[in-house]
């Protein structure tokens, strides 16, 4: 995910799903919450039918280390946010 989310940094990246399998809503919520030079960009909402959704972004934080971190360029302010979002939703 720290690779994809770095790529995601770099420029304009085309997604599309191939099977239909919603991997591409999935990938824009990735980026949407865990991507720091999206702020004020996010588009995208989790839809309400994927009750697992939050429990699945905060696991997904809970296993992000202090190095994945820095290499996406988080900072304390952002970290502050992301917690409030993800205790929000």
């Amino acid at each position: 995910m720290v690779d994809f989310l770095k790529k995601m940094q770099e420029d304009n990246i085309y997604i599309a799903c191939q099977h239909g399998a919603n991997d591409t809503d999935i990938a824009f919520i990735l980026n949407d919450f865990f991507n720091p030079f999206l702020e004020g960009k996010a588009k995208t909402t989790i839809p309400a039918s994927d009750s697992d959704f939050p429990i699945k972004l905060n696991t997904i934080y809970d296993m992000l280390s202090n190095m994945h971190k820095k290499m996406l360029g988080w900072d304390k302010e952002f970290e502050q946010r992301l917690i409030k979002k993800l205790i929000s939703i």
